[in-house]
């Protein structure tokens, strides 16, 4: 049996749509693993400003840290600690929590999730926050963070 130069065309063609499946599969998990990464890095980036950011406050006030402690723990608070409970709990548990939110979903976001998730319903149970909560101040989170927190507080 001799082939015809059609032939060779069309076994051609059958190769090619092949290869262009094997390149689409390729570039499909190359493009998840890529977005995987960056979401990691986002959420590296947040966590280290979060966390340089709470050095210069706790270095700023000394006694910063020992009033997260204690609004942590649901030790009463007086008017001028709130404040200071209130911005180290927004960058240290609310604002990655509300990054976390709108981050592409993923595995490694939805573990990181998992663990908000119980942070802030920790949060939504103790009675510092519920008065920074129902003081307001929140408007510059994303409605999707407000919606959840707001979700988690209901639960109480």
């Amino acid at each position: 049996m001799e082939l015809s130069i059609q032939d060779f065309g069309a076994i051609g063609e059958f190769v090619g749509s092949i290869a262009v499946l094997l390149t689409l599969g390729y570039l499909a998990v190359q493009t998840r693993a890529s977005r995987q990464a960056t979401d990691l890095q986002t959420f590296l980036a947040v966590s280290n400003n979060a966390s340089s950011v709470f050095a210069s406050l706790v270095s700023s006030n000394p006694d910063a840290f020992q009033i997260f402690q204690r609004g942590n723990a649901g030790e009463p608070l007086d008017e001028s600690e709130l404040p200071i409970f209130g911005t180290i709990v927004d960058i240290v548990q609310v604002n990655p929590y509300s990054c976390l939110l709108l981050a592409a979903p993923s595995p490694t976001r939805a573990r990181a999730l998992d663990g908000y998730q119980a942070t802030i319903s920790g949060l939504c149970r103790n009675p510092n926050f519920l008065k920074l909560w129902e003081a307001g101040n929140w408007s510059y989170l994303p409605e999707r963070a407000r919606a959840a927190i707001e979700s988690h507080r209901a639960k109480r």
